[in-house]
């Protein structure tokens, strides 16, 4: 994900900066027929009808009046004819402040200066002359049933939903003071917003965590280590184990004496070779199935009570055989198995050298599973976690090197738009008025 942009624009806000391709004739008009018939196939490349565009700008327009009440609206846009390219430039500023979804982020903004050209005196674009009137026409724009659901389609909504899923709930800090450019005495502390959402995935990155997850996950990995160990000895008893006698039964010796009966298998039967050679591999499958499944399982968490809890449930899983077996199996059954003798049968693997330390403990345990934790760790932080970050940072906050948004519509766009396009946009919108 190194050279990766994301962009998290509202479909709707995808036409701000598009009235080219969108005034097909250039007569400085985006005329209802012209968004009907969306030459530019906008409709299947921002997944938003024009004309539902079209239609809530013209009545986001008509009905601003009450916020903004130096706009005046000709009837060719209140009648939804047309759009001149003025009141387009107007609306262009609201439609990129409303990508934010959030009237708690509008002190950030405010921090970022994004309003500092429309305090200055000689602008006063849509009636922001203060700190105040700034958080004020901020917060009415982004608030539930502001001006960006008056400016915006329905669909909305539906991108303030997922926003508010993806971001988590905002809790407020203090961000220190900010003072108005222009005005010595205009300040204000500054109430920031965090995400929870973000704030998990920041805290998983710090190196408390990751020593935490670090632990836990050679603890799953020890516990998977002693089933392996038992699926070896299973396996290769399933080699060389004796067969049985002429007979074709199962071999087995039996012991009396003061303490009770005493069995012991000296032989197997082809089909219970069989049996138990399938019974291992099934076994296997399952504890490198568990084993993936598991690591992942635990890797993906963000907090320490939700990784421990998962631990707990990943080693009740190891003990559900045993369980199952104890709550099914008859008590005759038992008794026989308490009375079976441990299966003793010299090992073909070797037991010494570098061969045979591989198959140690100790080799897995003080070598292997510590370099594949911490492999698995920087893997997924890598390639999971910054990308994750990356992306949730330019879905909340619009800010980062790889968000396209912040690079395209930051502070520079913002000084711009209040001291050149807002300013001629009014001039224009006072000619087509007189």
């Amino acid at each position: 994900m190194h050279n990766a942009e994301y962009t998290c624009f509202p479909p709707t806000a995808k036409y701000a900066d598009k009235w080219d391709k969108l005034d097909i004739n250039g007569d400085g008009l985006w005329s209802l027929a012209e968004a009907e018939k969306d030459e530019a196939g906008f409709e299947h490349k921002f997944k938003a009808k024009p004309f539902l565009v079209f239609r809530a700008i013209t009545v986001g327009l008509s009905d601003r009046g009450a916020m903004d009440p130096k706009l005046w609206v000709p009837d060719e846009v209140k009648q939804m004819k047309a759009i001149p390219k003025a009141y387009f430039d107007y609306w262009m500023g609201d439609a990129i402040l409303c990508t934010y979804a959030d009237p708690y982020i509008c002190p950030t903004l405010l921090q970022r200066g994004f309003f500092n050209e429309a305090m200055k005196p000689g602008n006063g674009g849509k009636n922001i002359q203060d700190i105040d009137a700034a958080l004020d026409y901020c917060v009415w724009m982004l608030k539930v049933g502001g001006g960006c659901d008056q400016s915006f389609p329905q669909i909305y909504k539906l991108y303030r939903a997922r926003r508010q899923m993806q971001c988590g709930e905002g809790s407020l800090y203090n961000n220190g003071l900010f003072k108005n450019p222009h005005h010595e005495v205009d300040r204000v502390y500054i109430a920031a917003v965090d995400y929870d959402a973000l704030g998990k995935h920041v805290k998983s990155t710090t190196g408390e965590y990751q020593f935490f997850l670090f632990l836990v996950l050679l603890l799953w990995l020890f516990a998977l280590l002693h089933e392996m160990r038992e699926m070896i000895k299973l396996a290769e008893f399933c080699v060389v184990a004796p067969a049985a006698g002429d007979d074709g039964g199962l071999e087995v010796t039996k012991k009396e004496d003061d303490d009770g009966e005493e069995y012991a298998i000296t032989g197997l039967t082809s089909g219970h070779r069989a049996a138990c050679a399938c019974i291992c591999a099934m076994r296997v499958c399952l504890v490198i199935y568990l084993g993936v499944v598991g690591c992942i399982f635990l890797i993906m968490e963000t907090g320490y009570m939700d990784l421990l809890m998962n631990a707990v449930a990943l080693a009740f899983i190891l003990e559900v055989d045993e369980i199952l077996f104890g709550s099914i199996a008859r008590a005759a059954t038992l008794d026989m198995l308490e009375a079976a003798s441990e299966i003793e049968f010299e090992t073909k693997l070797p037991t010494s050298g570098c061969a045979g330390w591989v198959l140690q403990k100790d080799f897995w345990g003080i070598i292997m599973f510590p370099i594949i934790s911490i492999l698995l760790i920087l893997f997924y932080q890598l390639f999971t976690t910054h990308p994750v970050l990356d992306a949730l940072n330019c879905a909340c906050y619009q800010k980062g090197s790889q968000c396209a948004d912040a690079q395209n519509f930051g502070k520079d766009f913002w000084n711009n738009y209040w001291s050149v396009t807002l300013p001629n946009a009014m001039k224009a919108i006072q000619k087509l008025k007189g």
